[in-house]
């Protein structure tokens, strides 16, 4: 399927804004990361930057209501354990912007 200049781009600069994202906004958040480390998989900010880099920004948009709620229970849960955990080791290089813990 062939898409417009303007999903092209648009989809082009929220791939580019995502590192900005990370690097200034999620580690003031009062949690960072429940998604990755309860789960061992991408951090929320990588798997919609996967997202949109594949399906486009209207897939990402569906999708990352989904991730979203996962995410939000995946914080719930390591909050009621109550506990600092370590992130995996294998980490993705981009995610390596943020702390090196998970902390309640």
């Amino acid at each position: 399927m062939q898409t417009s200049v303007f999903d092209y781009l648009s989809q082009k600069l929220s791939v580019t804004a995502i590192p900005g994202y990370q690097i200034h906004i999620s580690p003031h958040k009062n949690f960072q990361w429940a998604h990755l480390v309860l789960y061992a998989s991408k951090s929320c900010s990588q798997y919609i930057k996967r997202v949109i880099s594949e399906e486009g920004l209207k897939v990402a948009f569906i999708k990352s209501r989904t991730r979203f709620q996962a995410c939000k229970q995946a914080n719930i849960i390591l909050k009621s354990q109550g506990e600092e955990l370590e992130l995996p080791t294998d980490i993705n290089e981009d995610d390596q912007t943020k702390t090196s813990s998970y902390r309640t």
